[in-house]
């Protein structure tokens, strides 16, 4: 295989890769535009006190609580921050008193199925570049010719025939 051709392959694995790795962005991000904030635990807390927060999921680990949410105002409007575990009890008090809907849920590790499930595309794609250069290296350890040519040389009576008819052309000699 010529260094031209070895190149050409790597440009159009590259543009697959990069094509593919934009629409697996394209189709992990939600259709809804929204904006998330970060705010501090005190802009949070104000929020809450102005009644702007519309719901409030805690994900709770060892150390601290991961608060999720959205804001009734503005409209669509979410936000995370990350809360240490002994102000959890007041914070629910004052979710409380303005009708914050609360939900609480425990950070799991992982489930195998739907890692498998979002990580597929870049598995069949992994797994066709392995088949592309297994069939390479197959095909060069055959000493095969990448394309038939145009005319082929039948070793036993020295003629040249071309490949569609089979009819002999010339005695090939020396």
């Amino acid at each position: 295989m010529n260094s031209s051709l070895l190149k050409k392959i790597i440009l159009i694995w590259i543009a697959i890769v990069f094509f593919g790795s934009m629409m697996w962005r394209l189709a992990s991000t939600n259709g809804n535009q929204t904006r998330e904030f970060e705010p501090s635990y005190s802009e949070f807390i104000a929020e809450v006190d102005a009644g702007d927060v519309k719901e409030v999921t805690l994900y709770f680990s060892t150390n601290s609580y991961e608060l999720q949410g959205e804001y009734a105002r503005p409209a669509n409007g979410k936000f995370h921050l990350a809360v240490p575990k002994e102000v959890v009890p007041g914070l629910l008090g004052q979710l409380r008193e303005k009708n914050v809907a609360v939900k609480v849920k425990e950070i799991r590790s992982g489930n195998w199925a739907l890692i498998l499930l979002n990580a597929s595309l870049l598995i069949l794609v992994v797994g066709f570049c392995l088949l592309l250069i297994w069939l390479i290296r197959a095909n060069r350890r055959r000493g095969a010719v990448a394309a038939p040519t145009a005319l082929q040389y039948e070793q036993g009576s020295g003629t040249i025939a071309s490949i569609g008819g089979g009819e002999t052309a010339d005695r090939w000699r020396d």
